[in-house]
């Protein structure tokens, strides 16, 4: 038995519905920014590990006294010859110089693909960067290395990783 005087405690169904109804409003309006939220920090990231391989690359060159080459690779074991950096990379100890992974030679890091975006470097950077001991970025022919990586996702503004004649890597806007 309920006594009289004791108010009831809980919602009714009507006040149920108006607290869905506003939930469901609410969830439309903030889906769309939180997914361009979550595109913005995947490509953010995947700017870093590049970056970030681009800098270990040209320290362990330096400290090496030799070369290091960072390559396009789809298996985390050897250089591709076809595709983008988003299908993955990899930095080795480059002993003979030509830019391709043979078997003696160490594997320093390896990077998974990066499926979601595009990165493409123009025509000196497009298959590697590779460092002589001194920090400079060469070609396997000797010649210098300069050029941009571009990251891409739809949707989302592009970034570019711009690399110097004295093998430093700056950010930048691009438009994809």
């Amino acid at each position: 038995m309920r006594s009289i005087g004791h108010p009831q405690r809980g919602i009714t169904l009507v006040e149920s519905m108006i607290a869905l109804s506003l939930l469901a409003i609410l969830l439309v309006v903030a889906m769309p920014r939180y997914r361009a939220m979550i595109d913005t920090n995947r490509l953010s990231a995947a700017v870093n590990a590049l970056s970030g391989s681009l800098q270990l690359a040209r320290s362990e060159a330096v400290r090496r006294g030799q070369r290091v080459t960072l390559c396009v690779s789809d298996d985390g074991k050897s250089c591709s010859s076809a595709g983008g950096w988003h299908r993955g990379w990899i930095v080795f100890h480059d002993a003979d110089g030509n830019a391709q992974r043979g078997s003696d030679e160490g594997l320093i890091q390896a990077q998974a693909a990066q499926p979601f975006l595009s990165i493409h470097g123009n025509q000196p950077v497009a298959r590697y960067v590779s460092y002589t001991g001194h920090g400079w970025p060469r070609l396997a022919s000797g010649a210098l290395q300069m050029g941009t990586l571009t990251f891409c996702l739809p949707g989302v503004a592009g970034h570019s990783l711009i690399l110097s004649s004295a093998g430093r890597a700056r950010l930048s806007d691009a438009v994809c």
